[in-house]
């Protein structure tokens, strides 16, 4: 067995002292700190530092991207195109974003630290690709998650753009359908209306023609009783009195077909007025059902339609973003499989072994299944005490074994 860490490497002098932030970066990458701090060349320091950077820095990115995500999906919904900043929606962002950010980084600490040295070559074998194939995936799966909202931040000046046209766009077809639904609602109160308001100015127009008409004929009458017309002969002889008795009997007809008419007048207004106010009541409902598609139009504004839209308008800019996130985040996982076993690999395994054996833990030889080797371990400790209860239960076999000989009555009841 090999000896501790402490004493390979107890003279090893660091050339300079070891920051605070260089720890935190080591402790990202899941590294065993004292190891690397007190017994590990620079070049391992170098190595687990890069490794935690990544690391830490996809874990502030997934903060910022979360942050936005969240602050998308809390903002009231409105038009695209507006500078209002919402106070409690910035303070669930800022929440949602250090949560999620600290979800994404561990899992990438766990990514990272779990995924082993392979071979300890820098040429990755399909065994190793095969066995990291799980910790890509996952690797994936982040990147995608944190590209999508990062990709609308940066182009949210055209987004917006974009939106507010599909917006406006879309709620001109809103209240065009709401027009033609309730356009044929009022129709029928609309025609029953013009009927009756016809039927009444009709009426009305027809009375009032006559009564001037009869008007007319009785100041013509009068004016030749007054000699005043054409032929210049005064007077009121028979021919006058036939001619008035004749209009004052017209317009006795007229008035009195102008009062018969009054009943059906008012039932002709009050039918009118239930129209209107019927088409009055659909118009509130227009206006109603108009506001709700202003609603509608503003429930556009969400993170699923900018996304959407960035794909349209973006080109290769979202596809590059998302390749970047990509490359970060799965980066970590080949640089490991890529390493070249150094001092910190070995000194790892010896400080795991040291701590099998100070637990009663052997190691047995390695067993091959599935063309794998495959390391197997034995509790030394509870096999040992297993063996010692067995000979003390054998001891105690014999020792009553013997006093049955000896005293036969003790034991016969």
């Amino acid at each position: 067995m090999a000896n501790t860490p402490q004493s390979t490497n107890s003279n090893m002098s660091n050339p300079r002292p070891i920051g605070k932030f260089t720890k935190f970066l080591w402790d990202c990458a899941g590294a065993d700190i004292d190891l690397l701090e007190n017994h590990c060349p620079p070049s391992d320091h170098s190595k687990y530092s890069g490794l935690g950077g990544i690391v830490l820095a996809t874990g502030l990115l997934a903060t910022l991207s979360g942050g936005y995500a969240f602050y998308t999906i809390f903002s009231p919904k409105g038009d695209a195109i507006s500078d209002t900043i919402h106070f409690w929606p910035i303070l669930i962002s800022i929440f949602g974003g250090v949560i999620w950010g600290l979800i994404i980084f561990n899992l990438d600490r766990f990514i990272i630290s779990s995924t082993g040295k392979g071979d300890g070559k820098e040429d990755i074998s399909w065994s190793e690709f095969k066995n990291a194939i799980p910790r890509i995936l996952m690797a994936v799966i982040i990147g995608i998650t944190m590209s999508a909202p990062l990709e609308v931040r940066i182009l949210q000046s055209e987004i917006n753009a974009e939106l507010q046209s599909k917006q406006n766009a879309y709620l001109e077809k809103l209240n065009n359908e709401t027009d033609s639904i309730f356009n044929k609602k009022s129709a029928l109160y609309l025609d029953n209306l013009n009927k009756t308001e016809k039927t009444i100015a009709d009426k009305a127009a027809y009375f009032e023609t006559r009564r001037l008409e009869l008007v007319e004929q009785m100041k013509q009458l009068d004016l030749e009783a007054a000699g005043k017309t054409a032929n210049g002969v005064a007077g009121m002889g028979p021919a006058y009195r036939s001619k008035k008795e004749n209009l004052d009997k017209l317009e006795a007809e007229r008035k009195q077909a102008e009062a018969q008419f009054i009943p059906e007048s008012n039932r002709l207004r009050m039918l009118a007025e239930s129209n209107r106010a019927k088409l009055s009541s659909i118009e509130k409902e227009r206006e109603e059902s108009k506001k709700i598609n202003e609603v509608r139009k503003d429930q556009l504004d969400g993170l699923l339609e900018r996304i959407h839209i960035s794909h349209e308008i973006g080109g290769l800019v979202p596809w590059m973003i998302m390749f970047l996130l990509l490359a970060i985040e799965t980066g970590p996982v080949f640089f490991k499989l890529m390493m070249i076993r150094g001092a910190y690999d070995y000194l790892s395994e010896n400080k795991k072994k040291l701590v099998l054996a100070k637990s009663g833990i052997i190691e047995l030889e390695p067993q091959t299944k599935d063309n794998k080797a495959v390391v197997e371990y034995k509790y030394y400790q509870v096999e040992k005490m297993g063996e010692l209860a067995e000979k003390a239960n054998e001891k105690w076999k014999d020792e009553v074994s013997a006093d049955i000989e000896q005293n036969p009555n003790k034991y016969i009841s």
